[in-house]
């Protein structure tokens, strides 16, 4: 359903104002496609954050990698 697309990513991201989140949940118990849709949408969003954390989490162990173990130790250190 796009052209709930908007409607859907404000929901679910939390920026739809009160009055207008109660309409949209009424909508959806009433739209069993409705319902289908945030939950594609909700699922795709998850998707992306996870590949996001991923990424930065390589990003962030390649970052280490390259700082060598001299400075492992003396991080380490500090934090025992």
């Amino acid at each position: 359903m796009k052209e709930h697309l908007t409607e859907t990513e404000a929901y679910l991201l939390g920026n739809m104002p009160e009055p207008e989140r109660l309409l949209f949940e009424a909508k959806m118990l009433a739209d069993p496609a409705l319902q289908e849709a945030v939950q594609q949408q909700r699922r795709a969003f998850q998707m992306i954050r996870w590949y996001g954390r991923d990424l930065q989490r390589k990003r962030l162990s390649a970052i280490y990698d390259g700082l060598g173990e001299e400075f492992h130790f003396t991080i380490t250190s500090i934090f025992k």
